[in-house]
């Protein structure tokens, strides 16, 4: 193999790469404009979801907010969860009311 037909086939090579490059971004944002155009954007007016906390608030408010708000419902005036300093609003939840009765009956239980 002679040098000029190494180096033709490098250049040949590196222009396959700089199309990959140039053409691949473009096929993306193709797709991209197709997926845009065959779902256009509807108009909804002001939307309020459930607060969710970070795991940093507790690991029973997580684990709550991801089990009580797995649909992520959209409500038309605020929730209760949005006031400043509330982690969570699941005060009436079956699980927190099941987790209230275990804990009141561990709390009573009497000592031998």
């Amino acid at each position: 193999m002679d040098v000029t037909s190494y180096l033709c086939s490098k250049v040949s090579w590196r222009r396959l790469d700089l199309i990959i490059e140039l053409l691949w971004p473009l096929f993306l944002f193709v797709i991209l404009i197709s997926v845009r155009h065959s779902h256009p954007p509807y108009k909804q007016s002001q939307c309020h979801f459930p607060n969710k906390a970070l795991p940093s608030a507790g690991t029973l408010p997580w684990i709550q907010g991801i089990i009580c708000n797995i649909n992520n419902p959209c409500f038309h005036s605020p929730t209760p969860g949005e006031t400043p300093g509330q982690v969570g609003n699941f005060n009436n939840s079956m699980y927190a009311l099941t987790l209230f009765t275990v804990s009141s009956f561990t709390e009573k239980a009497p000592v031998w």
